[in-house]
């Protein structure tokens, strides 16, 4: 559970931090530790500020409050 009722969803070799400057920013890290994506949380609302869309999908639901990061399996 992150704040404000939001949760978030991700590949289980991933991790989730808080800022501990600001406790409603959030980074997504990968297996290697660089940043995947980061947000912020407002009661209502999730604003993503930065996306490495490679190999990655994000969804949000607002409704749910709930964010999922996929993993996009590579296609040989």
């Amino acid at each position: 559970m992150l704040e404000k009722g939001w949760t978030c969803e991700v590949p289980k070799q991933y991790a989730i931090y808080q800022s501990l400057s600001d406790f409603s920013r959030y980074s997504i890290l990968d297996q290697e530790q660089e940043s995947i994506c980061s947000f912020q949380i407002t009661t209502d609302t999730c604003k993503i500020s930065a996306f490495r869309p490679w190999q990655h999908h994000i969804e949000l639901d607002a409704t749910s409050k709930v964010i999922r990061l996929i993993l996009i399996e590579e296609i040989d």
